[in-house]
């Protein structure tokens, strides 16, 4: 698997959801640049260009990532929410990345993240740019 992300959550800030009680267990993966993300806003790039008469926040609660095991990645975690309504209650457990290029994760307005039993082969670089 040479994706973007073993698992990626995401929402365009012009819709509205609900995204909750998410379960991903027991995945064994190769080569990715993510292995688990969610970004509440992935539009980022187009909102100055395109006209938004509304946006709308989605919720997104009880996450929940275990038993997990990646080749090689960037990022394990990388959580980006919005400051008005941040992620919550995200659960990562028993998660082995033999390598990680960049950094073992961030989080961006994420309330109740709790990690358990994360552990890393080789860690190649450790600060976020």
């Amino acid at each position: 698997h040479n994706g973007r992300a073993g698992f990626f959550i995401c929402n365009r800030f012009y819709r509205t959801a609900i995204i909750e009680n998410i379960y991903i267990e027991n995945i064994e993966a190769g080569d990715m640049l993510r292995t688990f993300e969610i970004d509440s806003e992935v539009l980022y790039q187009w909102k100055d260009l395109v006209p938004t008469y509304e946006t709308r926040i989605t919720k997104i609660d009880n996450i929940h990532v275990k038993n997990i095991h990646c080749r090689s990645t960037d990022v394990i975690d990388d959580l980006k929410g919005d400051a008005r309504l941040p992620i919550r209650n995200v659960v990562v457990e028993n998660v082995h990345v033999d390598t990680v290029r960049q950094f073992i994760n961030r989080l961006l307005n994420v309330e109740n993240y709790r990690e358990n039993n994360i552990s890393v082969g080789t860690l190649l670089k450790r600060d976020i740019q």
